[in-house]
């Protein structure tokens, strides 16, 4: 990991809650400088023994607000990246900290979105300096040629002479731009074939996935088939050790056949149509809530789940999709005496996302990736039933829909499955 210089100017009146913020900068690769204030006097100061990189405001000072402290930079000149952080701040006021200048918010003690918001202000940043440089060399260059016209009218001939001299530096740009041109020519040609190889290489992948799995049906019916005879005809004549022998192949080919008809469905997903309609996501949640709670009364789990939520999709799709996660958050919720799945959406970037979310196992937020890989099952996994496919279907049947899906949480914290679904497929 590259280690990155940072000054951080952190408007925080809670010392720790400052220091949590850079230590989750520098397990990131950040090498941070940083100086906290709390009152308008100390920004002040601070902003004179600049320059500083970003800064970070609580939203709730004491002596004033994360807003007073925007506007405090903004009057100084400065452009630094500026986001908010808050404990406390509702969706209302967050957009009227974005109106008002700050680059981007976020929630105490939810950081994951920390670097990447940080990352997003400073490219941003370094583009409207670029732009002001560039503005500032095109407005020197036009006053330049302006002197020139006016003050040296009488040089025609020096004139002509940069004028020629100029058209050869075009065409010679023209030129360029030319070769420029067919080279991106010639990489979206590659990248189109490479596609189109990459697409061929899946369907022959899940043809295959598909060929062997049905394949594999034959020859495990017929052991499935003869264990079973075995044990009506001759069970009774078996000694214990034979008999539990005989249980374990019969055990054994159901869990195959399961496993077999979980791949089959898993490969049907790349081929089956999507519909498209309008679908009620909350409603189809609360039913798969009851269906659950019928299944185990015993447990006291609490749901909670946004009303009116929709999206356009498939609606059998989009059920497959759902009860697999809620499905995954009632298995890995079993250890807790209070229990808490949550249904809802969140707006993250602009973009609103839904979620579910649990109390749970949770699981180290580092190995996210891993759990959509098929029938990849994260350490402490094997505790619990399933064979690995579910989060897989999960983010095929998202994709198909043009959207995608992520998840976060930390071991015997929970975890939160995140997936967007784009207004029109």
């Amino acid at each position: 990991m590259t280690t990155q210089s940072l000054r951080l100017l952190i408007v925080e009146d809670a010392e720790d809650d400052a220091l949590l913020l850079v230590l989750e900068l520098q397990n990131e690769g950040y090498a941070t400088e940083f100086r906290r204030v709390e009152t308008p006097e100390e920004l002040k100061a601070a902003l004179d023994d600049g320059p500083w990189d970003a800064v970070f405001a609580d939203y709730n000072l004491p002596s004033f607000t994360g807003l007073d402290a925007l506007r405090m930079v903004r009057e100084r000149g400065v452009d630094l990246p500026f986001i908010l952080v808050s404990g406390v701040m509702g969706e209302e006021t967050a957009v009227e900290a974005l109106k008002a200048g700050a680059h981007d918010y976020l929630m105490k003690g939810r950081y994951a979105r920390l670097v990447p918001a940080l990352e997003r202000a400073l490219r941003d940043a370094v583009l409207r300096r670029e732009r002001r440089q560039t503005a500032e060399e095109l407005t020197r260059h036009r006053e330049h040629l302006e002197d020139l016209v006016q003050h040296r009218t009488e040089e025609l001939a020096a004139a002509n002479e940069e004028l020629r001299v100029q058209t050869e530096e075009l065409q010679a740009q023209r030129e360029e731009l030319t070769r420029s041109l067919e080279e991106i020519r010639r990489v979206d040609e590659e990248r189109e074939r490479l596609n189109a190889d990459l697409a061929a290489a899946n369907c022959e992948l899940e043809a295959f996935n598909y060929t062997v799995s049905h394949d594999l049906r034959g020859p495990l019916n017929v052991i499935s088939g003869y264990s079973q005879v075995i044990q009506e005809l001759y069970g009774d004549k078996l000694d214990e050790e034979c008999r539990g022998y005989l249980q374990e192949v019969c055990n054994g080919t159901q869990q195959m056949s399961q496993m077999i008809s979980t791949l089959l469905k898993f490969s049907r997903l790349s081929h089956v149509g999507i519909g498209r309609e309008r679908v009620d996501l909350s409603g189809m949640a609360q039913a798969l809530a009851t269906e659950l709670r019928q299944r185990s009364p015993e447990r006291g789990v609490l749901f909670r789940i946004a009303e009116g939520l929709t999206a356009e999709g498939d609606p059998n799709l989009l059920r497959i999709a759902l009860k697999n996660l809620i499905g995954n958050a009632w298995k890995y919720t079993t250890r807790k005496e209070e229990a808490v799945i949550e249904f809802g959406t969140q707006t993250i970037a602009g973009e609103t996302a839904f979620f579910v979310s649990d109390n749970g196992e949770g699981f180290d937020g580092a190995q996210a990736e891993k759990l959509f890989t098929p029938f990849q099952r994260l350490p402490g996994a094997e505790e619990f039933t399933g064979h690995g496919i579910g989060l897989a279907t999960v983010r095929r049947i998202i994709q198909r829909h043009g959207g995608r899906v992520c998840a976060e949480g930390r071991p015997g914290e929970g975890a939160t499955f995140y997936f967007t679904l784009p207004p029109r497929l």
